[in-house]
């Protein structure tokens, strides 16, 4: 009888059913788990290399995925850093069996042959990590933190009374000089091996961290009103050739650093962060060889979490590659110099696995002449396992201010050495206080966390309001409290109270009318571009609050 639909049937499925039996991933040990298939195993045994999805694979299981959403509603997945090859063991001989004499050496080609195969998958998705990024405008952040308010968590109260983060054993400045690398296109920029820790970078040149290439002997600086320095093609970069450097100029620069991260943070669990202040006109972050993130956002704090990369007690190597223009260099255009680099300072801290991730404090004056401040505060956990809204709670507190109401540059007091926590008559007096705990809240309509809401009353003697012409402010201590009462860690700022309200088409603050004159006002040096020094910057705001010129 010739075949016939009626025999190709059970043939058809019985094939299906045991293509599904092979090619099937089988559960693993820990729920939700994914190992190898039973034909995946097969052909591991054979030699052959299989890869499960990283998402999907053991290595990149429980690891965070970031996602940044597209303005036209697209997500993209940022890829985990590739882990280090495994090489199994080749089997024992069975014992009465001879060995082969050869299969040391065909375990060693067959090791190496893996170990070059999973450096060649490595270097292609990192030149993949690089190459869809810095010309993709749904991509401005790869594994970059959420942005939040500007703070430092203090590990005790009197530290953070002090106000100076070098005081504080969770800080450490990687400020100074780094080993750098220039090209003047992305094709000509450094091979990525840069980043690995045995690199040598003998013979690269070094530059200042902060500071811009062009104050530094790397390339010119570009000045424009309105046009850009490129041709209009966006999100493509082509320059505009006017002084013969070609169409693809677009000048690169590598960084490579060290740091050791002391030995205090691994007594306890601790969360690791690189802050990188401002960097032109992109970065991608490297750690110990393992690709980070990157982002895109001149003028922003660029901050990553490098916990899982870094290593206590010895060197780790921060690698950084940063481009002049990208296709956030668009939106960046202004009446202004083209300088690219960092221009302010990277750090690295570190914080308890639980800790205050954001704050928002809106603070304004009572109709009977009485100070208010409403305080949010959203709380993070990182690691397991998860503590209970009773394990931790908040203490706010208000306290009345001793710097004379003149601004304080990023966070520090004008005057560290006038103040001593450890004397009672310098200690700030408190002027309101309150402790909450946390709860469950929705953050947005998708999100929801753990948040501590409070309200801190001043007295009406005690209420000062906030005006240009008198700046009065106020320091609040946001401490974070474990169920027995220890210190996690301290969040100081500085706040004031006004009332702003639009009246019949008049702007008005404290009930005052005000007429703003505006500036066109940017970071620039004569000599250092736009990395400007705290004293510069604390000079230049006081003149401006001082001036009483009109």
């Amino acid at each position: 009888m010739p075949p016939g639909p009626g025999r190709r049937a059970p043939l058809a499925l019985g094939l299906c059913v045991l293509a599904h039996f092979l090619a099937a991933p089988t559960l693993g040990e820990r729920p939700g788990q994914l190992t190898p298939s039973r034909a995946q195993r097969w052909l591991q045994n054979l030699g052959y290399r299989w890869r499960l999805p990283r998402s999907l694979s053991p290595q990149g299981q429980g690891k965070k995925v970031s996602r940044t959403k597209s303005p036209g509603g697209g997500v993209r997945r940022a890829k985990s850093p590739t882990p280090e090859p495994v090489v199994q063991p080749p089997p024992e001989a069975p014992v009465g069996v001879a060995e082969n004499p050869h299969a040391a050496d065909e375990v060693s080609v067959a090791e190496n042959l893996a170990a070059a195969a999973l450096a060649e998958d490595k270097a292609e998705e990192e030149e993949e990590f690089v190459a869809e990024n810095w010309q993709t405008p749904a991509v401005f952040g790869v594994n970059k933190e959420p942005a939040h308010a500007t703070l430092f968590p203090f590990e005790s109260r009197e530290l953070a009374l002090l106000g100076d983060r070098e005081h504080s054993e969770r800080f450490l400045s990687l400020d100074g000089i780094w080993k750098f690398h220039w090209a003047k296109t992305v094709a000509d920029r450094a091979p990525l091996d840069f980043v690995q820790p045995g690199f040598d970078d003998t013979d690269w040149d070094e530059i200042p961290v902060p500071g811009n290439w062009e104050t530094n002997g790397f390339g010119f600086p570009i000045y424009t009103n309105i046009d850009y320095p490129y041709q209009h093609l966006p999100p493509l970069i082509s320059y505009k050739d006017t002084v013969g450097m070609g169409a693809d100029y677009n000048p690169t620069g590598s960084y490579r650093t060290e740091f050791e991260a002391p030995h205090e943070w691994g007594d306890s669990p601790h969360a690791v962060y690189l802050q990188i202040g401002a960097v032109r006109s992109n970065v991608y972050v490297y750690i110990n060889g393992h690709a980070v993130g990157y982002s895109q956002d001149s003028k922003l704090p660029a901050e990553f979490d490098i916990t899982p990369y870094i290593h206590i007690g010895r060197p780790n190597v921060v690698g950084l590659q940063v481009m002049c223009w990208c296709d956030g260099a668009y939106l960046e255009d202004q009446d202004a110099w083209w300088l690219a680099g960092i221009s302010r300072s990277i750090i690295v801290f570190a914080r308890p696995p639980v800790h205050i991730r954001d704050f928002e404090v809106r603070g304004r004056a009572t109709p009977d002449g009485r100070g208010r401040f409403d305080v949010t505060a959203e709380l993070r956990q990182l690691g397991a396992p998860p503590m209970s809204y009773a394990d931790v709670k908040v203490m706010c507190e208000v306290l009345e201010d001793r710097d004379g109401g003149l601004p304080v540059i990023l966070g520090e007091r004008t005057s560290v050495a006038a103040f001593n926590p450890s004397d009672p008559d310098a200690v700030p007096r408190v002027l309101s206080s309150n402790v909450v705990t946390a709860h469950m809240q929705r953050r947005s309509r998708n999100v929801a966390g753990m948040m501590t809401s409070s309200r801190l009353e001043i007295a009406a003697a005690d209420t000062q309001l906030w005006s240009a012409e008198e700046p009065n402010m106020y320091t609040m201590l946001l401490t974070l409290l474990d169920r027995e009462d220890d210190v996690l860690e301290v969040i100081r700022l500085r706040v004031g109270l006004r009332d702003i309200e639009v009246r019949h088409g008049r702007l008005l603050i404290n009930s005052k009318e005000v007429t703003l004159r505006g500036v066109n006002r940017h970071e620039h040096h004569p000599d250092l571009g736009q990395v400007i020094p705290p004293d510069i910057m604390s000079k230049t705001s006081s003149s401006l609050i001082l001036d009483p010129r009109p």
